[in-house]
Formats: C-alpha cells, structure tokens, sequence
C-alpha cells in the first residue's frame, strides 16, 4: 500500500506548519520577480546558506575531492560557489513549480532531444530515461510532463518526513499529468506502465545502502550502486536514453536534454551494466558540475573494511 500523501488534510493548517505556508508564499512572490533580479537574490541567498551550512559544505568538499582529484582548490571552491548559487535559484523557484499556473514554467524551459523518445515510440519501442540528481531535477521533469503531454511519464519517490512537504511535492510533480510510484511499493508498476508505453524517469545515483546494491566504479571511487537497470532494461524491452536536467542562469531557463538511446546497454552481466551505468552518469555530470547536488553523500556506503569518507 502507497504511503504517499496524495491529498490534501485539514491538518496542513495547523500552526506547526505556518512556518512552511509563510515560506511557501514568499515562493511565490519570487516567482513574479523578473528573472534577471530573481537570479540575483536567490543565487545570493545560496551562496549565503553555504557559507552557513558547514556540514554540506564538507560534504560537497569531500565529494568534489574524491571526483576530481586533479582539482585546484581554487577551482574547487569556484565550482562550488556556482553551484551554492545554481541550488538556490533552483530551490527558490519551487514556487514557480509549486504554486504559479504552467505558462511561467512554458515561457522559461526548453526540451532538447524529444524527438529520440517520439521516434523509439513509433517504432514499437519502449523508453526509460536515466537522469540523476541535479538542482534542476524536478523542473526539468515537469516541463517535460508540460511540453510533452503525450509522453506519459512515470517516476518514483520516496516518502518526505513532513506530510505538508510531502504533498506539495507530490502535487507540484503530478500536476501536468505524470504518475508517482511509493518507492517502497517496488518496481512492478512501473514495469506494467512502461510495456504500456509509459516513459520511466529513473534516478539511479543514490547510495541507498549495501542491501541489494554492488559495487561499482564512479569517477574513480567504489560506490554502492543499484543494478536495476539492467535488470529493467531486460524485462521491459525498453531503451535507454540519457536525460539531464540543468539551470541556465543567463538565459534564465531550465534546459532538459535526452540524449540519442545507448547502444551497448544492458551488457553481459549485472556488475558490468553497472559499471556501465556510472560511467554514463559521469559523462553526464561532467557536463556541467556544478549543476549536480555535491551535497548529497555519494558514497556514503563503503566496502567492507574501508573508512568512512564522511
């Protein structure tokens, strides 16, 4: 049974929440912002929570380190005030995504690379589009789901702590038209959606723990990697297209590109496809990285007898 709130409760309106509806609303008054001055307050404010936030800093520090050893620290740390600015322009404009109608998302977001899902559809085929963690994540899904209507979307989701936050995300990713599965409910819906010509959002650079995970290399380093996809890739026929989400500061727009279908994908055996998984995830991050959520522990779990890195 899903534990996804879906709907909204009465109890939303409880002062324990009035934080969040205060916040919620200035949002919403950002989103009315020319962008030029949006970028410029919320790129501030990112910067500014970074500097605050110490554990996230040391974290993205500890990631930036282990991906790209060869880094200058001055490059390190330019790479990672751009990216303090990306995720709070990006997070600040959850109101755009949460609260506004869908022209302003219409009118500042572009998709690239459709035509790749379109002609594997008329050909019989079916599609799973690998992304992973980006500030520009959830923007990029919904203008998908915006500009695409015919390309029904399903994607999966974990279960946010705060109920109101969790139906705001709920409602802000299903409200062009796409399907959220409860991940703790599995993938057989998924599976069912995508034979039936539904498009599979996936997500698959989480470090979810050693249960059912492998080892596999990225950027060089061991990490706790699902192989899944292959195993998807398999039973549901479908090819798999890279998909990356980012924010363009400049043209103030979020830009979603997918990419032609991978051709060497699944391979031989659940190790090697995972190994090939990561290796895709890095050409895609390596587009641009400080789109990328470095905040997150990327490879939180180790292998038996290593240290912790974090």
């Amino acid at each position: 049974m899903s534990s996804l709130v879906t709907k909204f409760e009465w109890g939303f309106l409880h002062p324990r929440n009035w934080g969040l509806w205060i916040a919620l609303a200035l949002l919403w008054l950002l989103s009315f912002l020319p962008r030029p001055l949006f970028n410029a307050i919320a790129g501030s404010a990112g910067s500014l929570a970074m500097s605050l936030n110490r554990k996230r800093r040391q974290i993205a520090e500890t990631n930036l380190k282990l991906c790209f050893p060869n880094m200058k620290p001055g490059e390190r740390n330019q790479l990672m005030q751009r990216n303090a600015r990306i995720t709070g322009q990006c997070l600040m404009d959850l109101g755009t995504l949460w609260v506004r109608g869908s022209r302003r998302l219409d009118k500042h977001s572009r998709v690239e690379g459709a035509e790749h899902v379109y002609k594997i559809h008329e050909q019989g085929g079916q599609v799973i589009l690998m992304t992973c963690h980006t500030m520009a994540l959830d923007h990029g899904a919904q203008a998908m789901a915006l500009k695409h209507p015919d390309v029904h979307a399903v994607s999966m989701y974990k279960q946010q702590g705060n109920r109101l936050l969790a139906w705001l995300m709920y409602r802000g990713r299903t409200r062009h038209g796409s399907t959220i599965y409860d991940r703790d409910e599995g993938l057989r819906g998924i599976i069912r959606d995508v034979k039936k010509g539904a498009v599979f959002y996936y997500l698959p650079d989480e470090d979810l723990g050693p249960d059912e995970s492998v080892f596999a290399p990225l950027f060089g380093v061991p990490k706790a990697t699902l192989p899944a996809l292959g195993s998807l890739a398999r039973l549901t026929g479908a090819a798999i297209l890279p998909c990356i989400s980012h924010y363009d500061a400049k043209a103030g727009e979020y830009v979603v590109k997918i990419l032609p279908p991978l051709i060497d994908f699944p391979v031989k055996d659940r190790d090697a496809s995972a190994e090939r998984m990561n290796q895709v995830l890095e050409e895609m991050i390596q587009r641009d990285p400080a789109q990328y959520m470095w905040f997150h522990k990327l490879f939180r779990t180790r292998p038996e007898g290593e240290d912790a890195f974090y």
